[in-house]
């Protein structure tokens, strides 16, 4: 048997977050599906290595175990003028995301882009206004940004991008195109009775992107029940 395949995991955190919600929560809290990168790259990793065992005893193939080498997460955080609960919050599930990596003895890098709030203009000054829910900006390119990079580094075997969102498609192609060694895939939610889960995303003919399903087992496995004090 070759060595391990080591491979680098890059995660859309709030897309990964909601469409877990969504698909398998959808009438409970957003923060009831909240995930556990270092839980969900794990799992993501036994799923593969699931696979692969069954393409060696069914169809004979000869393939190395994967090994996870990196995950990198994406993720936007409320202000702390606008959402001071929110915040802590986060940075809380930073620290205690940190520590299992590190008990786990796994590179994790966990990355903020502050949300984007609408403003008002307030005795003559310009305030956040908190009556319109904030919207991430620019957690998309620093995703697409990151698969490039890992591609283009050499150091891993593979690179999956954990999200749905087609933005991402272009960010896909030009890694798989410009580096031939690392392979590129993705992965996804699966719910045989959501059919927005079905597929995968639409990367350009001259190639097919593998995409890892995960389903309502991998979920539970990958979920976050710390009490992080919500109200």
């Amino acid at each position: 048997m070759t060595d391990l395949q080591k491979v680098a995991i890059v995660i859309d955190y709030q897309n990964v977050h909601m469409t877990a919600r969504d698909v398998f929560m959808p009438n409970d809290p957003i923060h009831f599906a909240l995930i556990d990168p270092v839980k969900y790259a794990k799992r993501l990793i036994q799923v593969k290595n699931d696979d692969i065992k069954f393409s060696r005893a069914e169809k004979g193939l000869t393939l190395p175990d994967c090994q996870l080498a990196c995950i990198e997460v994406f993720r936007g955080i409320p202000v702390a003028e606008a959402d001071p609960d929110g915040y802590r919050r986060n940075l809380k599930q930073k620290s205690t995301w940190e520590r299992e990596a590190c008990l786990n003895h796994l590179d994790l890098h966990i990355t903020y882009r502050p949300l984007k709030y609408r403003s008002r203009m307030l005795n003559g000054e310009s305030r956040i206004d908190t009556s319109y829910p904030p919207q991430e900006k620019g957690v998309d390119v620093l995703c697409a940004l990151a698969v490039t990079r890992l591609a283009r580094s050499g150091d891993y075997d593979c690179v999956i991008l954990a999200s749905r969102d087609t933005d991402l498609i272009p960010a896909l192609d030009e890694a798989h195109q410009t580096q031939t060694k690392t392979r590129i895939e993705a992965a996804k939610w699966f719910s045989p009775t959501v059919a927005f889960t079905r597929g995968a995303l639409h990367v350009d003919k001259s190639w097919k992107l593998w995409t890892t399903s995960m389903d309502e087992a991998d979920f539970e496995a990958s979920r976050d029940r710390t009490n992080y004090d919500y109200s």
